[in-house]
């Protein structure tokens, strides 16, 4: 499984460093990731602004990792996909996630109180549908992807249950997160 972290930022910090207890946001989906036996590889997909940013970031993050970081969505991958938001803050377990979707291998999207969040896992005989999505849209908005795709084929969805979701877009959210985690 490929993991894809989408870590997009306009600003001069994105919003996927901004820092949580004392670590970037990101580092916390990349720790996850790390442990997961079914990820093989993980990619971080931001603005070619900045790509030098996250490249320092995680060089000095993970030095002992090999973490690629992209200015596009790698179109060359033959696996499943997990893609996730970079600026997510989130209870979910990506274990609890893969395992549920092992189950179906179908689209699987996370979902938190009702709400659809940026996570998805696409099995491999579906890459060519995203490839299509991705070639016909905005390439920087992968997180769009599920409300395109339930059009065009059956999607699953895992509740994440309790916990938290965060989803640092705004100075505002950002501000809320830091208010109840620290």
């Amino acid at each position: 499984m490929h993991c894809i972290i989408q870590a997009n930022g306009k600003e001069d910090l994105p919003s996927a460093l901004l820092p949580v207890k004392g670590r970037a946001v990101i580092d916390y989906l990349i720790d996850d990731a790390l442990k997961q036996k079914d990820i093989t590889a993980i990619s971080v997909v931001t603005t070619y602004k900045s790509l030098t940013i996250f490249n320092k970031h995680l060089k000095n993050a993970f030095p002992n990792n090999d973490i690629r970081v992209r200015d596009t969505i790698p179109m060359d991958v033959r696996d499943d996909i997990i893609f996730l938001q970079g600026n997510v803050y989130t209870s979910l377990k990506l274990q609890d996630f893969i395992r549920f979707y092992k189950q179906f291998k179908m689209i699987t999207n996370a979902v938190y109180d009702g709400m659809a969040i940026p996570f998805y896992i696409i099995p491999k005989q579906k890459l060519p549908l995203i490839f299509t999505y991705l070639q016909k849209n905005d390439t920087d908005a992968p997180d769009t992807f599920i409300s395109w795709a339930v059009q065009n084929d059956i999607v699953n969805v895992f509740n994440i249950g309790t916990g938290y979701y965060h989803d640092i877009r705004t100075n505002e959210e950002y501000g809320k997160l830091k208010e109840k985690r620290g």
